[in-house]
């Protein structure tokens, strides 16, 4: 495991040269991979639905643009700090961008896990009834786990394995990071 969790963060690491933006673009690309993912499972799970659609190949089309939307409001704080603060204290806090990009795969691994049996029961994906529930959380915990005790236990086996894989290539990007000159930077060498 230990093996597998180094060959990870070495891979990561070779965005190093991406400078201040490596671990951006190491989050960007799991998310990306993650969504597409779930998008092709649900795609397949609901076959009939999705061919019955004539113009059923832009669903990835548009679903890469909400995605792309999606990833930039998530990045703007981490990339406004990795462009803001020094090497030395991007370097510091590595644990810091790991932890936010590992919260954000597991949030983003709940909500495509939740899709499935949400797009079976309401017929559309999590939207304003999802969050609408939440207001009650003792009756709703209590019939998903009555309903989808098994899904519960997968989702949360995927989230930490997921955020784990996002926390090790996160912070094995923002140490790889090569730091960027002011003149570099600029483009002028």
């Amino acid at each position: 495991m230990r093996r597998l969790l180094s060959r990870l963060e070495s891979f990561a690491g070779r965005f190093g040269r991406c400078g201040p933006f490596a671990p951006v673009v190491v989050l960007t690309l799991l998310l990306f991979l993650g969504w597409t993912l779930a998008r092709m499972v649900l795609a397949l799970v609901f076959q009939q639905r999705v061919l019955a659609t004539a113009d059923w190949p832009w669903l990835f089309v548009v679903g890469w643009r909400m995605d792309s939307v999606l990833t930039s409001y998530l990045l703007m704080l981490p990339l406004l700090l990795l462009l803001a603060l020094p090497a030395s204290v991007v370097r510091r806090s590595a644990a810091g961008f790991a932890a936010y990009g590992a919260l954000v795969v597991a949030v983003a691994t709940y909500l495509e896990i939740a899709s499935g049996p949400f797009l079976h029961e309401f017929d559309s994906r999590p939207n304003r009834i999802f969050i609408d529930y939440l207001r009650y959380p003792a009756e709703v915990l209590g019939t998903v786990w009555a309903e989808h005790m098994d899904a519960v236990a997968f989702a949360l086996a995927a989230m930490a394995v997921l955020g784990g894989i996002a926390w090790f290539a996160i912070r094995g990007a923002v140490r790889a990071a090569t730091p960027w000159s002011w003149r570099g930077s600029a483009g002028s060498r």
